[in-house]
């Protein structure tokens, strides 16, 4: 894993290294109309939580979703 400078607030924390996700899973909705509401309610937890990181991902058989990391 890289090591890098965090500056946060014009602070600076020499030697922080970026958190290992542990556990994968792919959250897709039921219905693809609600891909909309997902990706809000998706947006509000990775706010809340540094521990989880989300990209887009896409199914030829569940349509668009997301792929999320946690640390636990």
């Amino acid at each position: 894993m890289a090591r890098f400078s965090l500056i946060l607030n014009n602070l600076i924390f020499v030697g922080f290294k970026a958190a290992k996700h542990m556990v994968f899973s792919g959250l897709f909705p039921a219905d693809g109309s609600d891909f909309e509401a997902l990706s809000h309610a998706i947006e509000k937890l990775t706010c809340n939580d540094a521990s989880v990181s989300v990209t887009k991902e896409t199914s030829t058989a569940l349509g668009l979703g997301f792929r999320s990391g946690i640390n636990y």
